[in-house]
């Protein structure tokens, strides 16, 4: 299903349309109770016209997509 750029308007898919590329952060999925903790994952870009993020996973050298829309909270870290 193609979701419209409207659709991308959550403060989570906003913040990721500021975030630099390479920065590293953590995240919890919504409707979940778990946030990837202790699990860094580097920010790489946002697909505006899919509201999908990629993100590199380094501890396992893969990449992952991530809807923006179902995404409930973000720890950025700091190096």
């Amino acid at each position: 299903m193609r979701k419209d750029f409207d659709e991308c308007n959550s403060c989570i898919c906003k913040l990721f349309r500021k975030l630099d590329s390479g920065t590293t952060i953590q995240f919890a999925i919504d409707d979940t109770d778990e946030f990837f903790e202790n699990e860094d994952f580097t920010f790489i870009c946002l697909d505006e016209k899919k509201c999908c993020i990629t993100l590199n996973r380094p501890q396992e050298d893969s990449i992952v997509f991530v809807d923006c829309t179902r995404i409930a909270g973000v720890k950025i870290i700091e190096n």
